[in-house]
């Protein structure tokens, strides 16, 4: 009997754990997109901006 209580908590610590994963994983994937996200803005505004400073340079030489 002492051996099946060993076994049923280590399962419930077993979920736990791959519960607390999962969890962890996840939170790491939304990070990384949510970085990403981030990085491509802030790469399409810089883009913009040098559009912008390019146009009015142009504006600004003519």
């Amino acid at each position: 009997a002492y051996s099946i209580i060993l076994i049923i908590i280590f399962l419930i610590n077993f979920f736990k754990l791959k519960i607390i994963l999962n969890i962890y994983f996840s939170s790491i994937l939304f990070w990384a997109i949510l970085i990403m996200a981030v990085i491509t803005s802030i790469a399409m505004a810089v883009h913009t901006l040098k559009l912008i400073m390019g146009t009015l340079n142009e504006i600004g030489s003519v």
